[in-house]
């Protein structure tokens, strides 16, 4: 099922950031600034079209043109942040690159880095309010990135950053974290990777914590026919 527009937003958002990055690895140059915001609308403005997306019931009280002009301003006012203060900082080595871990038994871990630099990676995010140091200090995803970069490079990074546009009701920014993982990261990566794998061969699936920000109207397409929702 399609997700909810918030997951549509930062999509298209990343989608002006690839085209960027991937130019900026033989040119060393950001793109115009036009050319980023320019480009993460009009692929937004595609995929809403084609209905990419699903609103809650909130969102369809305040009427769907309403919704889809507001997202529409956020796509555009969180590339700028990218384009403007985000990118300039990077020099990708790679971009959006898809690593495939083969893990013992029938699964393998597989993700995509947004963007590799020399001595580690950066993974981007849209939000209507920042980070704190804990989500990425605890950020399981992170932790997967760790071991996709020293699965690709052979060295552990020594830049792990969570670099997220903020866009608020008034003003937009940008909210830049750094973090560390080590061998206790990875260890404890590998039990949730063992306990995935246990709940996929029982098809015993637990819900989402409550106040988990995917476990919302928001983001989760199947929110409101959700029997853990209230």
């Amino acid at each position: 099922i399609t997700p909810g527009i918030a997951a549509l937003r930062g999509r298209e958002v990343h989608k002006g950031s690839e085209i960027n990055f991937r130019q900026k690895i033989d040119t060393h140059e950001d793109l115009p600034r036009k050319d980023v915001v320019d480009a993460s609308v009009a692929h937004f403005e595609t995929e809403a079209a084609h209905g990419e997306y699903v609103l809650s019931k909130k969102e369809r009280s305040r009427g769907k043109d309403v919704v889809l002009g507001e997202t529409t301003d956020m796509v555009a006012r969180c590339a700028s942040v990218h384009i403007d203060e985000q990118a300039p900082d990077y020099q990708p080595v790679f971009v959006e690159e898809k690593i495939r871990i083969e893990l013992p038994g029938p699964r393998d871990l597989l993700g995509i880095i947004d963007v590799g630099v020399e001595n580690g990676f950066v993974d981007f995010k849209t939000a209507a309010k920042k980070k704190s140091q804990s989500d990425a200090d605890n950020s399981v995803q992170l932790s997967c990135y760790g071991c996709f970069y020293k699965a690709k490079c052979g060295t552990e990074p020594e830049l792990i950053a969570l670099d997220t546009a903020v866009a608020t009701k008034t003003k937009e920014y940008r909210d830049r974290i750094e973090t560390t993982r080590g061998p206790q990261d990875y260890a404890a990566l590998a039990h949730r990777i063992n306990a995935v794998d246990q709940m996929i061969q029982t098809g015993t699936f637990t819900p989402a914590p409550p106040m988990a920000w995917w476990c919302s109207p928001d983001w989760c397409g199947y929110y409101e026919t959700c029997e853990f929702t209230t």
